[in-house]
């Protein structure tokens, strides 16, 4: 029998927003659980401890975090990288003062209930997990900061990533963006609210992606929004049908009205912003960047001529990339990943309740099929439909608690907008599923065997 240091009934791998959200729901919860978060930072927060300062959530603050303590100030306020970093702090103070938690930082998780210091070789501790592993890190998130640039670049050009645009030393005759994900909007954003002309701008687009508009998003809007999602689904045929229908409502955007896009990531721009990303003239579509040389920037599909004393921005970090779908609850084992459309926090949190409420891995499960990050548009349908299942399936024991749990963006609207939500789902769930199951089926992820320890790269 090994020696253990302590005991902890969940050993949660990665302190981002989705470990946490997990740790705060249980231990509100379940008054008798002990929690320990481990994490290779030093701070909670994730990829947040490495974002660019200017950053901001892309969808309101009302839904994000955990669910015992509000963030921002309501409505449509998407709070800023120091807030976040603040708040998640303030989150592990309060979850410390339960005496049933604790948080190992700059530790790695090396299996089998080892953890190692990464600054010193003499704290290595071995926790007995009474209950279950929470891997948090299976998501993967990267941010450019962390990610060198996926391409060639000659001595003489100067490649940075966004986070350097918070401390430049002189101004730069000409600026290229290299990404057209959320990362490389902030950087076009900001230039232009630094100043910067649009004609000094030039942005490299490898593929148009669909981009929500965050309008729909807000809480007065949700009820449109979500009914029209079920009204449509319902009744396309495909998936381009599908985003030009909602284009013709207002929930989605394109850059360029003339350009199919062939990407979708669930990136938000309000309609202020969208008018200034198609003030920019230099728009390069010629693929993915392959090298940059002094002179010529080099793309699947064609050479660009580089402006002098231009300033390469790297905003091509993956961010969020689709994972294969992996059961959330196997033996001894839970990995967070959304099982909403977009909003991970949520998830976890339903994650950390179902544990805590339902008998049985299977019963467990069958409220939480992953929704992995969407990438292209055919991924919109398949987690809408996967979304609304995993609703349907909530046993009346959830449901009260779901519905007014903070994360959850419906808990944010009028009653009355609450019924009104409830009868168009009443009327249209039928032909929804109906008609999804036919043209997206739904597929649960099978048990695996996989016993490979979480990456600590949350």
């Amino acid at each position: 029998m090994p020696e253990y240091d302590f005991e902890t009934d969940y050993l949660v791998v990665g302190a981002g927003a989705m470990g946490i959200a997990f740790a705060d729901e249980i231990l509100h919860r379940d008054n008798q659980a002990h929690v320990t978060l481990v994490d290779r930072r030093s701070k909670p927060g994730g990829h947040w401890n490495n974002a660019y300062s200017f950053v901001t959530l892309h969808q309101p603050a009302l839904y994000y975090g955990v669910n015992s303590e509000p963030l921002g100030r309501g409505g449509h306020d998407l709070v800023s990288k120091a807030q976040i970093l603040g708040y998640f702090e303030r989150v592990l103070e309060k979850l410390q003062k339960t005496g049933r938690f604790a948080f190992l930082s700059q530790s790695e998780y090396q299996g089998n209930g080892r953890v190692q210091s990464l600054v010193t070789k003499e704290r290595s501790q071995t926790i007995r997990i009474r209950r279950r592993l929470v891997d948090a890190t299976y998501s993967q998130v990267t941010v450019p900061s962390t990610s060198p640039p996926p391409f060639d670049v000659e001595d003489d050009v100067t490649v940075v990533p966004i986070n350097a645009l918070e401390s430049l030393e002189r101004p730069w005759s000409h600026y290229t963006v290299i990404g057209a994900g959320k990362t490389g909007l902030d950087a076009l954003l900001f230039l232009l609210s630094q100043g910067v002309a649009p004609e000094d701008i030039s942005w490299v687009v490898s593929q148009d992606s669909w981009l929500v508009t965050r309008e729909s998003i807000l809480p007065q809007n949700l009820l449109a929004t979500f009914s029209h999602q079920l009204k449509l689904c319902s009744t396309i045929t495909n998936t381009t049908e599908l985003f030009h229908h909602m284009e013709q409502l207002g929930l989605f955007f394109r850059v360029d009205p003339s350009i199919e896009p062939t990407s979708y990531r669930c990136a938000t721009v309000s309609t202020k912003e969208l008018e200034k990303l198609r003030s920019l003239p230099h728009v390069i579509r010629k693929g993915r960047v392959k090298s940059i040389t002094h002179q010529t920037m080099h793309l699947v599909n064609g050479d660009i001529d580089v402006a002098p004393d231009t300033l390469f921005i790297n905003a091509a970090a993956n961010g969020l990339a689709k994972r294969p779908a992996r059961p959330v609850f196997e033996p001894d084992r839970i990995t967070l990943q959304p099982i909403t459309h977009c909003q991970p926090t949520f998830g976890a949190a339903v994650i950390a309740h179902a544990e805590w409420r339902l008998p049985g891995d299977e019963a467990k499960n069958s409220v939480t099929c992953p929704v992995p990050h969407p990438t292209v548009p055919e991924d919109l349908p398949v987690a809408l439909h996967t979304m609304f299942y995993n609703l349907q399936c909530f046993p009346l024991s959830m449901i009260g608690s779901v519905n007014r749990m903070r994360l959850n963006a419906m808990n944010h609207v009028g009653f009355l907008d609450n019924l009104k939500l409830l009868w168009a789902y009443i009327r249209w769930h039928r032909p929804f599923f109906a008609n999804m199951q036919k043209l997206f089926p739904l597929e649960k992820p099978k048990p695996t065997q996989a016993t490979k320890k979480p990456e600590n790269a949350d």
